[in-house]
């Protein structure tokens, strides 16, 4: 597989990952996290399937992400209104 060409599968991109490595990066610990969580001004929301399982406001959780329009960024794992 090519490292510049788009992968069609999560497991093209994965085999591709593991194959030729994935750069390492340094992250905060969890404690430090949360406390970024708890003081944004946005809401994030953890993503399954499609339906909102977790906020940090705690609000829309059970709700489909299809249902919310206005964000500011949304994936397959997370979305920050």
């Amino acid at each position: 597989m090519e490292c510049k060409r788009p992968f069609d599968t999560k497991l093209q991109l994965q085999l591709h990952e593991f194959r030729c490595g994935v750069e390492e990066k340094e992250y905060p610990d969890y404690g430090v996290l949360r406390k970024m969580y708890d003081a944004v001004p946005v809401i994030m929301c953890e993503v399954d399937n499609g339906v909102i399982v977790r906020s940090n406001k705690n609000v829309l959780v059970g709700q489909e992400t299809s249902r919310v329009h206005e964000f500011r960024f949304q994936n397959d794992s997370i979305i920050i209104i």
